[in-house]
This record gives structure tokens, C-alpha cells and sequence, in this order.
């Protein structure tokens, strides 16, 4: 809603044409949004299974139970929103393309765009976490401040780009990327305080889930010498999607896999399961 009444004003304010602002903030609010729900669905879903289990092992003051089961929420949001975001981003023109058309201003914008479901996701976990521990305090408070900073900074951000020269328009995404990643160390600050849950587990998953992701880009990277993705047409763009997203999840499978990551964050059953589902193990 900040956007909404920010951005485009702002911008026509800093030089760039009506049209130009419009359709800035139709990616922002409207078109990008819903691709960017491909990653949010991951945390919905988390959320979903992980409150009634935390209420009640809560309710009964389990908190080592309480610990493990946001733990492995938070990993297995890393484990799969960081390679997805990132890949996202990385085929940017050819999501965008198959979807709504080839569109230079609207491929860079989503680019960066669909980068900020990393924290948004993790916030959204944690958020609700808090709220099902009884955090009501912190939950609110967060989200009162993450808004009054949203409103009092997203202009003057926008004003600040502009004068690096850098494009205005990156400006409430890169915001917003700040203002939730902040939120999400004071919301998983407030867990720790409320139940003693140590983060070096995840801190660990996070930087082998890092690595792994950085190994599927290099992969896609030596792809794109070879198939470029530049395809100006939705045929070629989807068989793009189609080609990258197969050799990335087949590369990232594979180095999580082979490092034990798999493992430490799905469990050994769970692994086997997709193994035999992709007939790879009897």
C-alpha cells in the first residue's frame, strides 16, 4: 500500500515519465507479486503444518520440541526458497517472457524483485511463530515498525538511487529487502529469548545451502554460453524455463545430496523416498 501511494508520484518527481512509473509499480504491486507467490506458496505451506505442531508442544512447555520443529522449518524454508529465488532471478527474462512478453524495464525490475522472498518468507515463518508461542508483543511491535520505517524511508530511498545513479525504481524492493531481513533478526532474537533455541544448526544449513546454490548458478552460468537465455518469444522462453529448471534442480539435487544436506534437513526416510521416486535407489 506504501508503493501504491509512493512510487509513482516519486518517481514522475524524479524525471521518469508517467508510463515509465505506472508500470513500475504494476510489477512491484500486481504482475511480479504473483510470481513471486511460486516461492511464498514454500512458506504457506510451512506455516501451515508448522503452528499447530509449535502450539502444542508449547501449550505443554516442551520447548526443546519447540526448538526442533523451527529449526527445521527454517531450513527447510532455506533449503528450498535460496536455490529457487536465485534461479528465479536468474532466468528472469525467461519467466517473464513466457508469462507476460518480452519486456527489458519489466525482466530487471522482476530480477531483483523476486530476490526479496528470501527474508519475506522467513519473516512470514517467524511471524507467525511468535504468534503461536504467545509473542504478541514482538509480533506487533515488528510489524509497527517495519510500516512507519516503510513509509518514513521508501521515498527518501528512491531519492538516494537516484542521486548514486542508480535507477530509482530498485529502490521499495531493496527497502523492503532491509526492512524484512531486519525484521527477521529481531523476530528470531525474540524466539531465542522466549525458548533458548540455538541457531548455529541453521546458520550451518544456510551457508552449505549458500554454497550449493552458488555451484547450480555456476552450472547454469556455463549453460547460458551455450543456450543463451535471451529468447524474445514465449515458445522459446518456456522451453528455457523448461531446459535451465531441470539442469538447476538436477545440479543442486545432486551437490546437497552428495554433501549430506538432504539428509541433515529432510531425514535419511524422506531421502530414500525421492530416490526411489526417481528410481534411483531400490
Amino acid at each position: 500500500m506504501v508503493d501504491v501511494f509512493t512510487v509513482v508520484k516519486s518517481l514522475v518527481d524524479l524525471g521518469y515519465t508517467t508510463a515509465i512509473s505506472e508500470n513500475v509499480l504494476s510489477v512491484i504491486a500486481t504482475w511480479g507479486t504473483k510470481l513471486n507467490m511460486i516461492v511464498m506458496s514454500v512458506a504457506n505451506g510451512i506455516i501451515m503444518s508448522l503452528i499447530p505442531a509449535i502450539a502444542g508442544s508449547y501449550i505443554v512447555k516442551n520447548y526443546k520440541e519447540v526448538n526442533d520443529k523451527v529449526t527445521k522449518a527454517i531450513e527447510t524454508l532455506l533449503l528450498v526458497t535460496v536455490p529457487l529465488s536465485i534461479g528465479m532471478s536468474f532466468m528472469a527474462s525467461s519467466i517473464w517472457t513466457g508469462f507476460y512478453g518480452y519486456d527489458t524495464l519489466n525482466i530487471s525490475i522482476f530480477s531483483v524483485l523476486i530476490l526479496s522472498q528470501i527474508p519475506l518468507s522467513i519473516f512470514s515463518v517467524m511471524l507467525n511463530t511468535n504468534q503461536t508461542i504467545n509473542n504478541t508483543k514482538a509480533t506487533i511491535s515488528v510489524l509497527a515498525v517495519s510500516v512507519i520505517a516503510k513509509i518514513c524511508l521508501n521515498v527518501p530511498f528512491m531519492t538516494l538511487f537516484n542521486n548514486c545513479g542508480i535507477e530509482a525504481f530498485y529502490a521499495p524492493i531493496i527497502l523492503n529487502i532491509i526492512i524484512d531481513t531486519i525484521a527477521c533478526f529481531v523476530l528470531l532474537s525474540s524466539v531465542k529469548k522466549k525458548t533458548n533455541i540455538s541457531y548455529l544448526k541453521s546458520m550451518r544449513t544456510f551457508i552449505k545451502v549458500a554454497l550449493s546454490t552458488t555451484i547450480m548458478i555456476f552450472g547454469l552460468k556455463i549453460l547460458n554460453l551455450f543456450i543463451p537465455v535471451d529468447s524474445m518469444t514465449r515458445i522459446g522462453a518456456i522451453f528455457e524455463c523448461i531446459l535451465y529448471g531441470l539442469v538447476g534442480a538436477i545440479i543442486y539435487f545432486i551437490v546437497t545430496y552428495k554433501s549430506g544436506l538432504l539428509k541433515e534437513v529432510l531425514g535419511a526416510d524422506i531421502v530414500k523416498k525421492i530416490l526411489r521416486k526417481l528410481k534411483l535407489a531400490k
